[in-house]
């Protein structure tokens, strides 16, 4: 058995300015949206904008080993500690890894994951109130949280032009954000969100420098667990099947001599 150890430390800090302005009462802008008037006078006294600005950073620690079994299996065991801070947000998460991959055949290997993930929403707003004058008052959003499920082929075998994969999958996002339909600068944090579903592909090489490339996915996207959306309700702009027919060719040319 060989092992291979790797570790590495990630940081970045990001800062940001802003200006706001905004009059949340509809009464004050009777814009007919059917029949518009864009002559009509409408009330801005109302509208108050302020400026701010924020900083936010974000450090992460990665820890990989890599575990050779002879030349039949592998087994990777990985890692990654975050902290992010912004505006006074704090939020820091583990997020493992663990994938394996076994020789089946010459040139055919069967493989397998899984792994959990963070990304903080540090610049990411949700309506938590509202003050004396019904304005909305902004607070901070959580963490999303996923957990990925992936089982495949991956085949090139010996003595034929033909290679390609087929593996099938399962994410799951948890604090999803939206934009607020009331609140244009908010977002509303959903609660579970589940991708599953099926991709393939295929590539034909007939000759030298010339290669047929075919690719399909089946995606089964909804929301499973939810306060707001409907459970079941499939997620926008994402398409259930997608594929692909394509051609890639290559030539290689020799430098003549000066």
């Amino acid at each position: 058995m060989d092992a291979g150890d790797a570790g590495r430390t990630r940081h970045q800090q990001n800062r940001r300015t802003y200006f706001s302005a905004g009059d949340y009462d509809s009464t004050h802008f009777p814009l007919n949206i059917a029949n518009p008037d864009y002559d009509e006078a409408y009330d801005t006294d109302s509208v108050l904008g302020s400026s701010g600005g924020s900083k936010a950073h974000q450090t992460g620690i990665y820890l990989q080993d890599h575990l050779k079994f002879g030349e039949f299996a592998t087994l990777t065991l990985g890692g990654r500690y975050d902290w992010a801070e912004a505006s006074g947000q704090k939020d820091d998460a583990f997020s493992p890894r663990i994938g394996a991959t076994v020789k089946l055949a010459g040139g055919v290997n069967a493989y397998a994951s899984w792994s959990k993930s963070f990304l903080p929403q540090l610049y990411t707003l949700q309506v938590v109130g509202f003050d004396g004058e019904g304005n909305p008052i902004g607070g901070p959003v959580p963490p999303e949280r996923g957990r990925n499920i992936e089982l495949g082929v991956k085949f090139a075998p010996d003595g034929t032009r033909f290679s390609g994969s087929l593996a099938v999958y399962q994410l799951t996002r948890q604090n999803v954000t939206t934009s607020d339909a009331g609140y244009l600068d908010f977002s509303v944090v959903t609660g579970e969100q589940r991708a599953r579903g099926i991709e393939a592909e295929l590539q034909w090489q007939p000759i030298g420098g010339f290669s047929l490339n075919f690719a399909y996915t089946y995606t089964d996207a909804e929301v499973t667990k939810d306060n707001f959306f409907t459970v079941g309700a499939l997620l926008s702009n994402i398409p259930r099947h997608i594929s692909g027919l394509s051609r890639s060719t290559s030539c290689r040319t020799a430098r003549l001599p000066d």
